[in-house]
């Protein structure tokens, strides 16, 4: 009898597993919480970000300008964003260094983007790649220019910027 009376009497706190139910639910939730606030995005398309640099081709053998006459040649399009871009030049094309520029009009001493690259001939190509930041240009119709380093002769070509 002795023994019941001191069970019944002032013990210390025992901890039961009925007196760990909420806590394990807090607990459970919070970390629940976390990795639900926390996880993530798999659905960023990376191309989409303003900031990411996009590859871009241009065509530009069969544009052919002439020098000194103004032509009709076809308007390409290539975003307002940091652009790694492959010229593929006229015909003929030397290889060698070119300076490329982004300029608002033909007459422009200023372009608004410039570059510099070495065409290199592959598969019977000229191709000259160059990287243009075009981030903080606005949207709208410029000319896209070609100088041939040896001979500083230029070639124009419509360009559109767009958003």
């Amino acid at each position: 009898m002795e023994l019941r009376k001191e069970r019944s009497g002032k013990q210390p706190w025992e901890p039961s597993l009925r007196s760990w139910i909420p806590v394990f639910a807090v607990f459970t939730c919070a970390v629940g919480l976390f990795f639900y606030l926390h996880k993530p995005n798999r659905a960023v398309n990376i191309d989409s970000s303003p900031s990411a640099t996009v590859s871009r081709t241009l065509d530009l053998s069969r544009e052919a300008p002439t020098r000194g006459v103004d032509q009709q040649l076809p308007i390409t399009s290539i975003p307002s964003r940091s652009v790694d871009l492959t010229l593929i030049l006229p015909a003929l094309s030397e290889a060698g260094g070119y300076s490329v520029a982004v300029k608002k009009d033909k007459q422009d001493e200023r372009p608004v983007v410039a570059g510099q690259g070495v065409a290199a001939i592959e598969d019977q190509r000229t191709l000259l790649r160059v990287t243009l930041h075009l981030e903080n240009v606005p949207a709208g119709t410029y000319y896209l220019s070609t100088t041939y380093d040896s001979d500083e002769a230029t070639y124009y070509y419509p360009l559109r910027i767009v958003p």
